[in-house]
């Protein structure tokens, strides 16, 4: 009996492992390398079937230079690239193309395995640094459903997202480098979440918000962005008073409005905030010994100011003095101590040179008005007295006529400012501000 349970249980453990052996056999009728072949040919099927191409929202390890958008047509082998990048030989807009392949390792991988100027820009090293601006150019093909594509850096291991366009790639960054264009120079000092007010700092792909946290400190939260063809998305959710937003959308007012209720807001800066956004403002205006070419965007008395200085500075020091800011001094610290100030611009004999004269930036605490302005020379600063007394004439017609009401055009041009004295408004000028 005990031989007859022996034989009746070895024959039922040789039909399972048979019927087990079968299963097997039935769930993978292909060999492992066969399965990986297929899945790199769905792949790319995928991403050659899209008749406008992808977007990929491409962003770098290094969260200070923000996010990018790369426009990508792929085809026999072939990806051609355009994108809002900028490099020293390409202008945004610029179409090139390179090769591409899918290949299997952690997965399914896309490469752009040949060099392309504006792709490859991030993943560059610097000659003291291997990993560059730390960016991916293999991608491990983690998903794809409802036409988005989720990609994983292979080297530096950031997540990103490729989505199917639906209009023809150059229309599409056309319309993206529009927006762009209207708001990268332009700052977000606040944000509004649900009726409540907070601070918000907004970078040229960056934004940070600030809010109270419960042990009664400033809490900030960062995250990048790319521009889109009708405002901006941030790479991370951020939630603020309860709100959590993503994408924000331009409006007619220059707003950018976002959240699930259109109830958070960057609203577009004041005047005054604009002129505090850490750029420099430039007179505009020519001298020439032909009367018909003399020009100044600005009263008629205060280019008669300019132009004698103009001249003065060519007498003493035979130098043409060409550019004229009020704004961010940018040769502070490191060669003058003065963070706002007039800088003054000469070219002469021997190359360009510059002078400071400091002066406060600040709004007018005895009007109601914010965007009453007042602009207050303090101290001579880089090699003016040694070399440039001779434009203090424009420096105290400034001041003097401090302080000035602020209007700029947020309709045609948001780079153009117009200052008019409060107390004379028969004194007025505009600055363009300039932007890189």
């Amino acid at each position: 009996m005990k031989k007859f349970i022996y034989y009746f249980f070895a024959l039922t453990a040789v039909l399972l492992v048979h019927s087990c052996v079968q299963e097997e056999n039935n769930l993978f009728e292909e060999s492992p390398a066969e399965r990986v072949d297929k899945a790199l040919s769905e792949y790319d099927s995928l991403l050659t079937s899209a008749s406008f191409g992808w977007l990929l929202e491409y962003y770098s390890g290094d969260e200070l230079l923000g996010g990018y958008t790369f426009l990508c047509t792929f085809k026999d082998g072939q990806v051609s690239l355009i994108s809002d990048v900028e490099t020293y030989y390409y202008l945004p807009g610029t179409e090139l193309t390179s090769l591409y392949r899918i290949i299997s390792d952690q997965g399914p991988v896309l490469t752009f395995d040949t060099y392309n100027q504006i792709f490859h820009v991030f993943s560059e090293p610097f000659s003291d640094d291997t990993d560059g601006y730390e960016g991916d150019y293999e991608f491990v093909l983690l998903k794809a459903e409802d036409n988005v594509i989720t990609l994983k850096g292979k080297k530096h291991g950031g997540v990103l997202i490729m989505s199917k366009l639906k209009e023809a790639a150059p229309r599409y960054l056309k319309r993206l480098l529009t927006i762009e264009e209207k708001l990268v120079g332009i700052p977000r000092m606040r944000i509004f979440a649900g009726g409540k007010e907070f601070f918000a700092a907004k970078g040229e792909r960056s934004l940070t918000i600030g809010y109270p946290a419960e042990n009664g400190e400033m809490e900030m939260k960062s995250t990048a962005f790319i521009y889109t063809s009708t405002g901006i998305k941030l790479r991370q959710p951020l939630t603020i008073n309860g709100r959590t937003v993503q994408e924000f959308t331009l409006d007619d007012q220059g707003d950018l409005i976002g959240g699930a209720d259109n109830d958070v807001i960057l609203p577009h800066p004041t005047p005054f905030e604009t002129m505090l956004s850490g750029e420099q403002w430039r007179f505009d205006f020519n001298v020439s010994a032909l009367p018909m070419l003399n020009r100044g965007d600005m009263n008629d008395e205060m280019f008669a100011v300019i132009r004698n200085i103009y001249n003065e500075n060519k007498r003493i020091l035979d130098e043409t003095l060409f550019w004229i800011y009020i704004g961010a001094n940018e040769t502070y610290p490191y060669m003058d101590a003065n963070p706002y100030a007039i800088v003054f611009y000469s070219t002469g004999y021997f190359g360009t040179y510059f002078t400071v004269y400091g002066c406060e930036l600040k709004s007018d605490l005895e009007t109601t008005d914010p965007n009453q302005f007042i602009i207050k020379p303090t101290t001579p600063g880089y090699d003016f007295n040694q070399y440039y007394e001779h434009f203090l004439p424009l420096v105290d017609y400034i001041g003097e006529n401090s302080p000035y009401k602020l209007e700029q055009d947020t309709d045609t041009d948001t780079a153009l400012m117009k200052f008019t004295s409060v107390n004379n408004p028969e004194v007025w000028f505009r600055l363009r501000q300039e932007r890189y």
